[in-house]
């Protein structure tokens, strides 16, 4: 179920989610170029570390941009409320750069005070009020002041060739030098410009493949230098192949 957004908040936020499992759930989150905060209403979600074990997530948290698959695993009639920010969204809500939280799932309450009251007041507010609730707890941590709008053109000017112009050509047309492109990158959005480029390249290859694109025109389309380099940067992303992803969907 989608939550309203107030109108104010939509440069921001991407969407803001309630998603229900009645039944015990293992699934694989994606890399995508959105930071995360997620609330727990009911049960609970764990993670999976690379080495086999499982870890439980903090009743409410913010996941950072993931360069790589992560799998998370929900008890029986889990819910959880799920806040999405638009690529530079993040730093306008916290006063820690977004890069603190790359690849990593941190509880609100280990960044203070100021957080944990924000839980408590999500986690208190009746179900019927949580539309009002969240939009005003937002509304009143936001800090527009914090618009970076360069590193917001240079996001458009990846975007429009497909993740595919080179930073330092971006960086040119800007009038900034690459090396305070990165830094002001890293501040606004929680990733480097190249790692940025290589999340929404991936992103596009899943919804060419999903419209019948073939992987010899994605490839192409989408400026891997051959094969083997979109195989192994796709590999690494998902954990599969492409030919046993797609499969598998």
């Amino acid at each position: 179920m989608e939550i309203p957004l107030d109108p104010l908040l939509r440069p921001f936020i991407k969407r803001i989610v309630i998603q229900e499992n009645s039944l015990a759930n293992t699934y694989k989150i994606l890399p995508d170029t959105s930071v995360v905060i997620g609330f727990q209403l009911k049960g609970k979600i764990a993670v999976c570390e690379a080495d086999g074990t499982t870890r439980g997530l903090a009743t409410a948290g913010v996941t950072g941009i993931l360069d790589k698959y992560r799998i998370f695993q929900s008890k029986p009639g889990t819910s959880s409320l799920i806040i999405s920010f638009q690529e530079t969204g993040a730093a306008n809500f916290f006063r820690e750069p977004p890069s603190e939280f790359f690849s990593q799932s941190i509880a609100l309450s280990d960044l203070g005070s100021r957080y944990s009251e924000i839980e408590e007041k999500i986690m208190e507010s009746p179900e019927e009020k949580r539309y009002e609730a969240i939009n005003g707890i937002l509304l009143s941590i936001l800090d527009r002041k914090k618009q970076d709008l360069i590193v917001k053109s240079a996001i458009e000017k990846i975007k429009n060739p497909k993740g595919n112009l080179r930073i330092s050509e971006i960086a040119k047309e800007l009038n900034i030098s690459k090396r305070q492109l990165e830094r002001r990158f890293l501040t606004a959005v929680g990733v480097s410009p190249r790692k940025f480029s290589s999340i929404l390249r991936f992103r596009e290859t899943l919804g060419m493949k999903l419209i019948g694109k073939n992987f010899q025109d994605i490839v192409f389309d989408c400026g891997y230098f051959d094969q083997a380099h979109f195989i192994n940067e796709f590999k690494y992303m998902t954990g599969l192949s492409p030919e046993k992803f797609f499969m598998d969907l």
